[in-house]
């Protein structure tokens, strides 16, 4: 696992896959938007999380995860506050 730290507040998980040309692209374009990410191979990954994953529709890579922050982010998120 990576951390690729950049401007941007946001953060975003990439689960990938070696030799994906999506996944290099993913990783490129988060780069030149100056966007922090953290990057897994796939094999770094629970093979449940994997199954949930695939049972979600998501059957190819990168999967990308956009992480909100805390309860309190969630919180706003959602309540609207």
């Amino acid at each position: 696992m990576l951390l690729f730290p950049n401007k941007n507040d946001e953060l975003y998980l990439l689960i990938t896959r070696e030799n994906c040309l999506n996944s290099k692209r993913a990783e490129d374009l988060l780069d030149s938007e100056e966007v922090s990410y953290i990057k897994m191979d796939y094999k770094e990954v629970l093979s449940e999380w994997i199954d949930i994953i695939k049972g979600k529709g998501v059957l190819s890579y990168p999967v990308v995860f956009k992480l909100e922050g805390s309860f309190d982010d969630i919180y706003k998120k959602f309540k609207h506050t």
